[in-house]
């Protein structure tokens, strides 16, 4: 009789990621963009209303109301999660930080890979809070992951210039 040959599977343990602050502990955008005297509260209400009928994403409608641009749209949604931002029109990505990333998940959830040192990578993304991300950036083969947020219109042309 034939024995059947033992079957050993490697388990890899997620990756780390730069924890975000969560979201019972997170100061609304709106009431920190009050606080930070980045909007008036009329235009805050006008945008709240947006928001009620259209359910879009507040910062996404300030920027396209003109209220707000993209740059201190990022800088408020990354003091919000508690993360660093990266402007990727500085930043060139290396090929090994490139080449850990597939195309087909970096343009799915995101993520411009930018630097690997020391099993750490470094990549920047838009949507900080995006639990298919997150999820995403712990199956990485790395030790850790060390998130930047960046905006949307950054990602996506660094997306189309490095891949």
């Amino acid at each position: 009789m034939a024995r059947a040959a033992a079957v050993s599977t490697v388990v890899v343990p997620p990756a780390l990621v730069t924890p975000i602050i969560s979201g019972d502990a997170r100061t609304h955008l709106g009431e920190m963009l009050l606080s930070d005297r980045a909007l008036k509260p009329e235009r805050l209400a006008e945008a709240l209303n947006v928001q009620t009928q259209s359910g879009e994403k507040l910062g996404a409608i300030l920027v396209k109301q003109g209220a707000l641009d993209a740059n201190a749209l990022t800088i408020a949604l990354a003091k919000q999660l508690g993360l660093p931002t990266v402007d990727l029109r500085k930043q060139v990505p290396t090929p090994e930080a490139l080449a850990l990333v597939p195309e087909t998940i970096a343009r799915e959830f995101g993520i411009v890979p930018l630097l690997l040192t020391d099993g750490q990578l470094y990549v920047a993304i838009a949507d900080g809070s995006d639990l298919g991300v997150r999820a995403a950036l712990q199956r990485l083969p790395v030790k850790e992951v060390v998130v930047y947020l960046a905006s949307a219109d950054d990602v996506a042309t660094s997306l189309n210039t490095y891949y």
